[in-house]
């Protein structure tokens, strides 16, 4: 038989998760503000959360943002119930490296994914292209690309 450990036992508080905006409300704040917590606080179909605190009552206080890095400054807070936080899926640290015009662009972030940290850094240093790129995760090397244009990124190609 399969030991199922408790949710509030498999969380790491203030850690970052990546979970479906499907769960978070569509309906507008008010009248005057038609805006949504999920347009708000997701992109792509997707948010971040820090989980902050368990009620004790199968309720848990967290964060969301759109951004793993607008969770703590820009985030809103919200109440998620046990069904919808094991949805919550733990951001992997990535260390991600590019060159571009003759600098090295080095930075650890977390990500859903290797491609999703090797885009955002990109974003983040305003880089449309870069000569060559490496992504780990760890002590493994995940990719090493030639030519990397951002929105382009040869997911499934690994160059020795």
């Amino acid at each position: 038989m399969k030991k199922t450990i408790a949710l509030s036992a498999r969380l790491c508080y203030y850690y970052p998760y990546v979970f479906p905006a499907e769960v978070l409300s569509a309906q507008p704040v008010d009248e005057e503000d038609t805006s949504s917590l999920r347009e708000d606080a997701s992109a792509d179909g997707q948010c971040y959360l820090h989980v902050i605190d368990d009620l004790h009552d199968g309720t848990y206080l967290c964060w969301v943002a759109a951004t793993p890095d607008a969770i703590r400054a820009r985030g809103y807070t919200i109440l998620l119930g046990e069904e919808h936080l094991e949805q919550a899926r733990p951001l992997a640290p990535y260390e991600v490296s590019f060159w571009t015009e003759g600098q090295v662009h080095t930075t650890t972030l977390h990500a859903a994914s290797p491609d999703t940290a090797l885009q955002h850094m990109m974003q983040q240093e305003r880089c449309a292209r870069a000569e060559q790129v490496s992504l780990k995760q760890g002590d493994a090397d995940l990719a090493w690309y030639k030519e990397v244009q951002r929105r382009a990124v040869p997911c499934s190609t690994k160059e020795s």
